[in-house]
């Protein structure tokens, strides 16, 4: 239902993160897994993901991210 980079808002207004704006990363057909970007503290290029999984009817599709966080390969 929802594409892999697509920008969703929370729709829920009993969700704790409404009225937030995310990015897709993966659709599980009953909701999607999406993040947001969390800057931190230490450097400008210091940002982390926090990922939530949302049911289809949490969300809805608002447009599609043109560019997208590719985490670094020493924060795994």
């Amino acid at each position: 239902m929802f594409e892999v980079n697509s920008i969703v808002q929370i729709i829920d207004p009993d969700h704790p993160w409404f009225p937030c704006l995310l990015v897709v990363e993966e659709d599980k057909g009953w909701g999607v897994l999406a993040y947001v970007l969390v800057p931190g503290s230490n450097t400008e290029n210091d940002v982390g993901e926090m990922c939530l999984l949302f049911k289809n009817e949490q969300i809805a599709k608002v447009g599609e991210a043109l560019v997208v966080h590719q985490p670094s390969e020493d924060a795994e």
